[in-house]
């Protein structure tokens, strides 16, 4: 499908001039002579567009985060677009390590499948399983079909019957005769688009946190080989590469990207044309924020009422949800919570969260200058800027990177050793104070921040805010912090000044849950017998999902109401016989 953009004489010109304005605004931060290079090269592109000879001439096409090949003609510009679907068929089978996920490519208008009440999965030797959930990523349906146990799934590398059936009539609605299922271990799950580069996320290669990839061992691949690229920057489960070449583009656009390793192909059900969505959604925005969150979640619909509003007061203005693969009624709850600016997107990738903190990196880059990355059971008490400031949240980062006193503060991984000047602060860090269950049996009614008052005496791990534009290109982050570009430097907030307040150690009931697995990449699960001494897992629990003795009242050494009475506060109001009533009830 085409649009026309231009039928004018001038219309090269004139796009080529949009074209290096908008190069300019968008790259005003890279080094100059890079900066110089890819504003020249922009140049040339937009003579070509009004010079050549009638034909199809590749141009970028840059929004505020795009960038995608276009066929133009000189006579009348076109930009092509994915060609819509006119069938439901099966594209992908991923063997997740407790479920099956089918991802469905289905016509835009479509919404059949979401409609059934009554669908199972049928998959391999013919078992019929249910459906866990269901919901759309990158203009497909994800199904995730509920097998125990992945190996359950015999579907090997030669393919077998896959399909999605209504169990009501037994008739199958989807089905792919010889779809291979794709172990999730190794394999290429996400590709964005940037003005810049294709980031390709990848799970498999780099398996242990602190590890190192060399990047001459390493090409992205466009289209089965139509066009071949070095990789640019290899960490964690995220490898940037260098664009395909503009001649290429049609023969690849919504074909299959994946990675080289040693020369070898890794599986994928990533496509070229897949990341440009995200930065389709992103072209709209009209202004920046201040102050973002981004978090993942899985099944704490019954927290976000809560943490939402709390830090919405406190400055947050923007919230950014990656849903990963949640049970309960979180969509319906982020949709009452509408006026607070919240988004989520639906992140089905298990064991994944530093590739989904990345991408949430890029995706939020145009709106966002701060990004708070912390999650619904910690809650920002920033002490030193709750009495005289209406959003203390906003001025405590304002503060912090802007102060000379924060300036002296500074540390890091580049210091100026041999310079004077003052050094930029790309992230602030907060201690926790973590909280034990308080004596309570059950989820307190009127929240964590009033449930949980007890906790340990010692200053716990740091979660951070960041300059999303100071975050180095490999945008590799652990527990909640990133590495800094160069020229960027960390900074701490006292904790007699700010602190979070992490509820970590809950009812026993709501504490269980985390047994099910562990989100990050590089850390065990809690049942597995691996890294028993990781500050990750609980003193005194061992691999088994069994209620130690005397549970509600462990890990309490200091009596903490501070950030409940201001709570109190600031969120309750009388209700009737007197009551008080929080704001998220």
């Amino acid at each position: 499908m085409a649009r026309s953009i231009s039928k004018n004489a001038q219309g090269g010109a004139q796009a080529a001039a949009a074209v290096v304005a908008l190069g300019i605004s968008r790259f005003k931060r890279l080094d100059a002579l890079c900066g110089v290079f890819v504003v020249f090269s922009l140049v040339a592109a937009g003579f070509l567009m009004s010079s050549s000879s009638p034909g199809d001439v590749f141009l970028p096409v840059l929004g505020s985060n795009l960038l995608t090949g276009s066929k133009l003609r000189v006579e009348e510009a076109e930009i092509w677009e994915p060609e819509s679907v006119d069938h439901v068929y099966i594209q992908d089978v991923v063997a997740l390590p407790e479920e099956v996920l089918l991802l469905i490519k289905t016509p835009a208008s479509s919404d059949f499948l979401r409609q059934r009440q009554s669908l199972g999965c049928v998959v391999g030797d013919g078992t019929l399983v249910s459906v866990q959930g269901m919901d759309m990523d990158n203009r497909r349906l994800a199904v995730r079909c509920n097998f125990s146990s992945s190996s359950q799934v015999k579907i090997g590398a030669s393919g077998g019957v896959v399909s999605l059936t209504d169990v009501d009539s037994g008739r199958a609605l989807v089905s792919s005769p010889q779809v291979e299922a794709f172990q999730w271990d190794f394999l290429v799950f996400e590709a964005v688009v940037t003005p810049l580069d294709v980031l390709v996320f990848a799970k498999g290669i780099v398996t242990k946190r602190g590890q190192q990839r060399r990047v001459k061992d390493l090409n992205c691949v466009f289209g089965d080989g139509a066009a071949i690229t070095k990789v640019t920057s290899a960490a964690q489960e995220v490898f940037r590469c260098a664009h395909p070449p503009l001649s290429s583009w049609r023969a690849i656009a919504g074909k299959k990207v994946t990675l080289s390793v040693d020369k070898a192909l890794m599986p994928s059900v990533a496509y070229y044309e897949q990341g440009l969505g995200v930065w389709k959604a992103e072209m709209e925005v009209t202004r920046k924020y201040f102050l973002c969150s981004c978090t993942m979640v899985f099944n704490v619909a019954k927290f976000l009422k809560e943490w939402v509003i709390f830090h919405s007061k406190l400055g947050v203005e923007r919230f950014f949800f990656y849903d990963n693969n949640s049970e309960d009624n979180v969509t319906a709850v982020l949709e009452d919570l509408k006026q607070y600016n919240v988004s989520r997107h639906f992140w089905p990738w298990v064991k994944s969260q530093e590739a989904g903190f990345s991408h949430c990196a890029l995706r939020a880059e145009a709106e966002c200058t701060w990004m708070v990355y912390a999650d619904v059971d910690e809650f920002i008490y920033p002490t030193a800027w709750i009495k005289k400031n209406s959003r203390p949240l906003t001025a405590l980062v304002q503060s912090m990177s802007s102060s000379e006193r924060a300036q002296k503060k500074v540390f890091g991984l580049w210091r100026p050793w041999q310079s004077n000047k003052m050094i930029t602060v790309g992230q602030i860090f907060l201690g926790c104070r973590v909280f034990g269950p308080s004596g309570q049996q059950t989820h307190p009614v009127t929240g964590v921040t009033q449930g949980y008052t007890c906790r340990t005496r010692k200053l716990q791990r740091h979660k951070s805010i960041v300059l999303l534009g100071a975050l180095d290109p490999s945008l590799l982050n652990v527990v909640h912090h990133f590495q800094l570009r160069p020229g960027y430097a960390n900074a701490s907030v006292p904790s007699s000044k700010g602190v979070i307040n992490h509820y970590k150690y809950q009812a026993w009931d709501e504490f269980r849950g985390k047994f099910r697995r562990r989100v990050s990449a590089y850390v065990s699960d809690w049942k597995q017998k691996k890294n028993l001494d990781s500050n990750d897992r609980t003193p005194g629990l061992g691999t088994q999902e069994v209620e130690p003795v005397n549970w509600k009242h462990k890990f309490c050494e200091v009596n903490d109401t501070s950030l409940r009475d201001y709570v109190l506060r600031e969120f309750s109001q009388r209700g009737r016989r007197g009551v008080r009533q929080m704001a998220w009830q």
